[in-house]
């Protein structure tokens, strides 16, 4: 179950874009690092984790948020001539001419 469930979460971030994917690897890595210790250790160090914890929730939802609405934006205020109407439709009869 684990590794089908590791496997589908791998395939689906790097559907979401290279970044989302690195960044949230790079989270569950750090997680895995500090959440190591376990309990019985030092006061400061469950802190540290709780601390790390809140960090990387609000980390892994910033980065989909990002990669989900990243491109959006960038369409709408980096590229404005591509949000119209006119581009769409050209864009939608060059890939039908192209399949045809």
């Amino acid at each position: 179950m684990v590794a089908w469930l590791s496997t589908a979460f791998t395939a689906w971030s790097m559907s979401r874009g290279q970044w989302v994917f690195i960044a949230t690897i790079s989270a569950l890595k750090l997680a895995i690092l500090l959440g190591a210790a376990g309990p019985g250790h030092h006061h400061l160090g469950r802190t540290m984790v709780a601390i790390a914890e809140m960090f990387f929730v609000v980390f892994n939802l910033l980065s989909l948020s990002l990669g989900y609405f990243g491109p959006k934006g960038r369409i709408i205020y980096v590229l404005p001539e591509r949000n119209t109407v006119a581009f769409f439709q050209a864009a939608i009869q060059g890939y039908s001419m192209d399949q045809g």
